[in-house]
C-alpha cells in the first residue's frame, strides 16, 4: 500500500486535503520504484480509492480583527511666538522702540481702467500709521508727515490685542505718469493738487483704514485682518 497526502493553500485560504491509496497484486516482490514501473508498463495498475476526503473552507486572510487606528488630526497647531510690539513714545533716535520703517514700506492700489480693458496701478508717496480723527484733519505746513506713526500694536500670541490705523494722502498718488497724476486723477478723486511745503490731511484728501478684528488664520501661520476702509463721505467694510 502506498499513501499520498497532499495539501493545497490558495489565496482565499482554501485548504484541500486528499488521501490516496495505491495497491498492487504483486507488490510484495517489488520495490517501490519497480512497482510503479510495472504498473505503468503492463497496465496492471489497480487503483482502489479507499477514502477520498475533501474538506474546504474559506476563512479570512487575517488572524484576528485589528482595531483601526484613529485618523490623523487635521487640527494642526501652527507654532507662534509671544512677542508683544508697541510703538512706545516714538522718541527720535531711540533704537529700543519699534517704529514704522517707511523707507522699506509701500502702499499700492489698483483699479480697472476702461472696464475690463486694462488695469491701472499706482502707489502713494505719503502715508502714515495714525488715527486721523476729525480734530487732526488739517493742512500742516511741514514737509514730512506731521503725525507720529503710533497707532498700532502687535501681540503675536493674542491677536485680539493687535490693531492698526493708517492713512494715505490721495493727491500724493503716483501712477508713473505725471500728466495723469496732476490732471484727470485729481478731478476724478475730488481733491486738489499738491501744495509745496504742505501736508494735506484734510477730509477731502485722505483715505483711512481702521482694523476691527485680527485673528489667527487656521490654515497658516498668518493672521486674518478685518478692517474698514474710509474715504470721503464713505466707509467700506
Amino acid at each position: 500500500m502506498i499513501t499520498l497526502i497532499g495539501a493545497f493553500d490558495g489565496c482565499l485560504c482554501l485548504n484541500v486535503n486528499m488521501l490516496y491509496t495505491f495497491t498492487s497484486r504483486n507488490q510484495s516482490n517489488l520495490s517501490p520504484n519497480s512497482f510503479f514501473m510495472k504498473v505503468l508498463a503492463n497496465k496492471l495498475f489497480l487503483v482502489v480509492v479507499l477514502l477520498v476526503s475533501v474538506s474546504a473552507y474559506i476563512t479570512s486572510c487575517t488572524n484576528k480583527d485589528v482595531e483601526v487606528p484613529p485618523p490623523a488630526s487635521n487640527d494642526y497647531v501652527y507654532p507662534r511666538g509671544v512677542a508683544v510690539l508697541k510703538p512706545g513714545t516714538m522718541t527720535v533716535g531711540d533704537t529700543s522702540m519699534w517704529k514704522l520703517d517707511k523707507a522699506h514700506s509701500n502702499v499700492m492700489w489698483s483699479t480697472n481702467y476702461l472696464g475690463a480693458a486694462g488695469l491701472l496701478t499706482g502707489r502713494f508717496n505719503q502715508f502714515g500709521v495714525h488715527d486721523v480723527n476729525a480734530a487732526k484733519q488739517l493742512a500742516y505746513a511741514v514737509t514730512g508727515q506731521p503725525l507720529k506713526d503710533s497707532s498700532w500694536a502687535f501681540d503675536e500670541a493674542h491677536p485680539e490685542n493687535s490693531y492698526f490705523n493708517g492713512y494715505v494722502q490721495i493727491n500724493q498718488s503716483n501712477t508713473g505718469e505725471p500728466g495723469r497724476d496732476g490732471g484727470c486723477y485729481l478731478s476724478t478723486m475730488g481733491t486738489t493738487a499738491i501744495v509745496a511745503g504742505t501736508q494735506n490731511l484734510t477730509e477731502a484728501n485722505i483715505a483711512r483704514i481702521k482694523t476691527t478684528k485680527i485673528e489667527f488664520d487656521p490654515y497658516s501661520a498668518d493672521y486674518l485682518v478685518t478692517a474698514n476702509l474710509i474715504g470721503k463721505d464713505q466707509a467700506q467694510h
